[in-house]
């Protein structure tokens, strides 16, 4: 359980710290909002329903847990409760809504309150607030948006943990509406750290307009059916890094991606069941060797099996089912031995 709360917390870490690569934009504003579809376990739902009831059964451990999972008329997620297999209740999320979006949720554990999470929106449904409490309702994490009159976004705040104080502040300009011009990234004290500049961006651009004004990039045809993007892009050093990107030439629609870092040495390679939402193989690489590989299977655009291993030495396969509606009912793991270690019943 206290994984299941951690998985939460980690999620919805807002600060953006200064690293060496200054970011661009304040990456709380994709990754401090959570619609919880991902607990207890991550799935579509496919056709709404009103309560889920997931069962975990550790076979290893011999020990099993249950979740009941809440929705509004909207298919809102509105209660997540944890029991253990003595029907104690260990864990609780609540969450409320107003216009469709998340205004606020709490987590508890064991019935005292972990966190809260309040959020603002504005007329265009775009995040204007996100601010984090701890159980003592003091400020842990807060970052606010602004937008102009075209409702592009103008600046944003990522404030200095449990103050007020500014720690990173974002200022953009624009050619046109939501045409970037600028971007200026500020410490606390009002000192630029960096600024990007972008050149206009017209509608009539295509993609040859495009590649002459951008050696870096260019449209390769391998044959009638597909078509493949070369992408070379240079840090402040010079040094290149190339994508190289496979579609099929007559939707788009993803095929295979490569990444190659600096020394032109493979890192990244997938390839895709025609959208990057369905791969079939996923590898990451170091020292040209296999990092991370993922294999996934799928049947009628569902996913039926994912295999994922790291460095030959980990290794799990992960089997799903779906019930009439196409909404997940099993899932069981298995080790690198074929062993059954988990089993996951969903029940709707």
């Amino acid at each position: 359980m206290k994984k299941l709360i951690l998985s939460i917390i980690l999620l919805l870490v807002s600060g953006a710290g200064i690293s060496q690569n200054l970011p661009q934009y304040n990456k709380a504003y994709f990754t401090g909002y959570s619609t919880f579809s991902h607990l207890p376990v991550r799935h579509q739902i496919k056709k709404a329903v009103p309560q889920i009831t997931y069962k975990i059964e550790n076979i290893q451990k011999g020990t099993s847990k249950y979740y009941i999972k809440l929705f509004d008329a909207n298919g809102n997620m509105t209660s997540l409760k944890g029991y253990d297999a003595k029907d104690r209740l260990i864990s609780e999320i609540k969450a409320e809504y107003a216009n469709g979006k998340m205004q606020h949720y709490n987590t508890y554990i064991r019935n005292r309150l972990e966190k809260s999470m309040t959020y603002a929106w504005n007329a265009d449904r775009k995040m204007t607030l996100m601010e984090e409490r701890n159980r003592r309702n003091k400020v842990v994490n807060k970052n606010t948006w602004n937008y102009n009159t075209d409702n592009c976004l103008a600046s944003s705040i990522d404030y200095k943990k449990g103050t007020e104080k500014i720690d990173l502040a974002w200022f953009y300009t624009y050619h046109s509406a939501c045409n970037k011009s600028k971007s200026v990234l500020k410490n606390g004290k009002g000192e630029v750290l960096k600024t990007w500049t972008y050149a206009q961006k017209y509608a009539s651009d295509s993609v040859k307009t495009k590649q002459k004004k951008n050696s870096t990039n260019k449209w390769e045809e391998v044959d009638q059916i597909y078509l493949i993007y070369v992408n070379q892009s240079f840090d402040e050093k010079g040094k290149v890094i190339k994508n190289i990107t496979k579609v099929n030439k007559s939707d788009s629609s993803m095929v295979e991606y490569k990444r190659f870092n600096f020394k032109e040495e493979l890192i990244f390679h997938a390839t895709y069941l025609n959208s990057r939402k369905r791969p079939l193989k996923v590898l990451t690489f170091k020292n040209n060797k296999i990092l991370n590989l993922n294999i996934y299977e799928y049947e009628n655009d569902l996913l039926i099996s994912h295999e994922t291993s790291y460095r030959n030495k980990y290794k799990r396969t992960t089997k799903y089912k779906y019930n009439a509606d196409d909404n997940l009912i099993s899932l069981k793991v298995f080790n690198k031995n074929e062993q059954l270690i988990s089993y996951t019943s969903i029940t709707y």
